[in-house]
């Protein structure tokens, strides 16, 4: 089984799928984030989802997609390690843009879409649907740039392959997914539509009292007006990916084709996340590892430094007629000892985490919580 050497920092959220984490990896001190399933607790079909999950996330590779590091699952805990974006996701930006009663700039909202779209764009080409694209699904980096994530939902398509399971939160569902009609890639358009709508509006494009009400909404009337603020640009953006036929919805390519040129021409791809996690070396973990043996703990040269030392150290000290009494092997052992341990406790007492970042519970203490 192999160990993620974490520690948890605090929790960022909880929902029906399980917990989420912000981690610190205790070897290169690094932050990350663990989602926490309990298999023990969810039905087979869950099951199946969370593990699908880890399968589709090792397949995927783009600057704009959370990027998978590592799971395990440990007494029917399913732990998955992924990248950690700091900017938190877009369903909070909208929330604190709302109470300030601040619009977000169109400029910043074309150029989400826009890698938002390249992210799709690379799911589509590996024939992976989202089916669950929402504004608490879509997380920023400290650098303010795209990461989707949470793909539990998401599905590979074979070959000429049409889906017809209604899946998704009820107010981000496509027209035939309401109707239960067999749908493709273009769910993820309209999915597009409604987290650019909600940048707008700071809400959802359909409303409804109950799902009944929410479900005739969405597969029968109009979306809601955009404030005037915004350009016919992309108001048309929208109702186009708001089409209910999803025929005459574009697709993601055509889709990145009405994003204007400026936004396209000022786009700098990111850094790509690390492929993997890069392990700094620890002194506290170096000492320990090359102490394994007895003959690593007291090395030879380290023997015969001492004992020249604490010869012409008491040479130095004692007068000249008191006899100095060979270093016997034990005492040597011993100090030698001492030693280690002393640049041990000042190897961690370097590298220890400050006192407002220190880890309140490890990896091991998750199942406890839940």
């Amino acid at each position: 089984m192999q160990n993620l050497e974490v520690a948890v920092v605090e929790e960022l959220g909880r929902g029906t799928s399980g917990v989420v984490y912000k981690v610190r990896h205790i070897v290169n001190g690094e932050f990350y984030v663990v989602k926490v399933i309990d298999l023990s607790q969810t039905s087979s079909k869950k099951q199946a989802q969370a593990l699908k999950e880890v399968d589709i996330l090792k397949q995927v590779n783009h600057p704009h997609i959370i990027r998978y590091y590592n799971s395990t699952i440990q007494n029917q805990m399913l732990y998955i390690l992924t990248e950690y974006a700091s900017g938190g996701d877009l369903q909070k930006k909208i929330s604190r843009y709302k109470y300030t009663k601040r619009y977000i700039e169109e400029g910043q909202i074309w150029a989400w879409a826009y890698e938002i779209c390249l992210a799709v764009k690379y799911l589509h080409r590996h024939k992976i649907v989202h089916r669950d694209l929402k504004p608490m699904n879509i997380f920023l980096d400290k650098e303010n740039r795209v990461k989707i994530g949470d793909l539990g939902l998401s599905k590979i398509l074979k070959a000429k392959e049409i889906n017809t399971s209604t899946v998704g939160t009820p107010l981000y569902l496509s027209p035939e997914q309401i109707r239960h009609q067999p749908y493709g890639f273009k769910v993820d358009i309209w999915g597009i539509g409604c987290v650019i709508f909600a940048l707008c509006a700071f809400d959802s494009p359909f409303n409804g009292d109950s799902l009944l009400t929410l479900g005739q909404n969405i597969a029968m009337k109009s979306p809601k007006s955009l404030p005037p603020k915004y350009t016919p640009k992309i108001v048309n953006f929208i109702s186009l990916m708001l089409e209910k036929n999803p025929k005459n919805r574009p697709n993601v390519r055509e889709s990145i084709e009405m994003i204007p040129s400026f936004t396209k021409k000022n786009y700098k791809r990111p850094k790509s996340p690390r492929q993997n996690i890069v392990r700094k070396e620890s002194p506290v973990i170096k000492i320990t590892e090359e102490s394994s043996s007895s003959e690593t703990i007291f090395p030879r040269f380290t023997s015969q430094v001492l004992d020249k030392t604490m010869k012409y150290s008491l040479k130095k000290s004692l007068p000249s007629n008191m006899e100095i009494r060979p270093t016997t092997h034990g005492t040597k052992r011993l100090l030698v000892a001492s030693s280690d341990a002393v640049r041990i406790v000042t190897a961690y007492t370097n590298n220890r985490f400050n006192k407002e970042d220190k880890p309140k519970f490890t990896i091991n203490d998750l199942a406890n919580i839940i």
